[in-house]
């Protein structure tokens, strides 16, 4: 896929324009909205600060199985993908389970995927290449496929530290606690979560325990369940 920008909706002054922003600021409220239906009344709320904007252009464009670097979204983040244009399937493969767990989860024009819980931390998710002819295709855009995808940052939370490149260190889940790592740590795949991340190398070998992300997580598992919902159009 080809991976743009990270639109910050509340920021009049991002490199956009003002109509993609009125319309990331309204999709952005009506997303908060739906997601404070159906998760439980006593966690705290959420609304999407960041969008970020992929295009597909037809049906060999992907992005492979990763999980999204948690460094300012925080453990177990809200994460609601909104698809445009050509429908393809999004598919989720567990790392925990035994045996693996996959889901295909066709998603066509104006759906959403709310992913939350363990989402991250467990599963990964890919938008894979497929035939020509397993893609369903727009009336107006044909085989070109768009996903937004909205998070909440928590950056002014969290105390981020630098790695040994001097590089804000990625916070991951790496089996049996997080931890905050080089992004040369990163699968490969990870790097199309932020345009702005380096691609993946040799890491510097900066490892550390994030004890905040361990207490963080498990005080949000006690306010929500763990599960990611896809809401098909009407």
């Amino acid at each position: 896929a080809r991976h743009g920008s990270i639109y910050a909706p509340a920021d009049a002054s991002a490199d956009a324009s003002p109509d993609l922003l009125a319309a990331l600021r309204s999709a952005s409220a009506r997303l908060a909205e739906h997601v404070a239906q159906i998760r439980p009344g006593r966690a705290a709320p959420w609304f999407p600060t960041l969008a970020l904007g992929n295009r597909y252009a037809d049906h060999q464009d992907s992005v492979g199985a990763h999980s999204d670097y948690l460094g300012e979204l925080g453990p177990r983040p809200i994460i609601v993908g909104l698809a445009l244009g050509a429908c393809r399937d999004f598919v989720l493969a567990s790392r925990a389970a035994d045996p693996p767990t996959t889901v295909r989860i066709p998603m066509p024009h104006n759906s959403i995927v709310v992913m939350w819980g363990e989402c991250q931390e467990r599963w990964d998710h890919a938008v894979p290449a497929c035939g020509e002819g397993a893609v369903l295709r727009h009336a107006l855009v044909g085989p070109v496929r768009y996903s937004l995808t909205f998070r909440m940052s928590r950056a002014a939370e969290i105390s981020r530290p630098k790695c040994r490149c001097d590089k804000p260190a990625e916070l991951k889940w790496r089996g049996t606690g997080y931890r905050w790592c080089c992004a040369g740590h990163a699968p490969r795949g990870d790097e199309h979560t932020r345009p702005d991340a380096p691609p993946p190398r040799d890491p510097c070998g900066f490892s550390a325990e994030s004890p905040w992300a361990t207490a963080e997580a498990a005080r949000l598992a006690a306010a929500e369940p763990e599960y990611a919902r896809v809401v098909q159009p009407t």
